[in-house]
């Protein structure tokens, strides 16, 4: 009798437990792809001001905080609207540490127009979320190409931590603008 009692309800709280991990690993794949699309933006950003003023203007430029040539070092990045210009979303990690530095809030005030966004910033409705997120970019001087690689990571709430990290390839648009 006890084990048809509780066995629904174990059912009911694992289902439960595995509902909220996969909302997680969503949150997380989306962060990361954020981060991903506001690297093209400045880097497209670049390359259209190139075009129009004739400047001869570094690719990443704005991006320098990313860039590490070892494993130290990286960005933490703001996605909130408003941070203008796009470049100034990027800033360094402090001391080098950017797991435990990139730590994101988000808002949760239902009528504010920044509801869930996330962001490096506290107060105004933003509350200290489990997520982290950070970008490193790989770039050799002189290269046409640089490979971009994001961690997110998150408490699982569970006592553990999960980690997730996705790499792009940027190509610089320069040499091919006029053949």
């Amino acid at each position: 009798l006890l084990v048809g009692i509780l066995g629904p309800f174990m059912l009911t709280n694992m289902n439960l437990q595995a509902g909220l991990f996969s909302r997680d690993q969503i949150t997380a794949y989306y962060l990361a792809q954020e981060a991903i699309e506001m690297v093209r933006e400045v880097r497209d950003e670049n390359f259209i001001q190139e075009q129009g003023t004739g400047s001869n203007m570094w690719w990443l430029s704005g991006l320098s905080a990313c860039i590490t040539g070892n494993t130290l070092g990286g960005c933490r990045v703001d996605g909130r609207r408003g941070v203008s210009p796009p470049a100034n979303r990027f800033q360094s990690c402090l001391h080098n540490n950017c797991e435990a530095n990139s730590r994101l809030s988000v808002n949760t005030t239902l009528n504010s127009p920044a509801f869930g966004e996330y962001g490096h910033v506290t107060g105004g409705g933003f509350v200290t979320s489990r997520f982290s997120r950070h970008v490193r970019i790989a770039y050799s001087p002189g290269d046409t190409r640089a490979i971009v690689h994001v961690h997110v990571s998150f408490d699982t709430g569970l006592g553990g931590i999960q980690r997730y990290h996705t790499i792009d390839y940027l190509r610089d648009w320069s040499p091919f603008a006029n053949p």
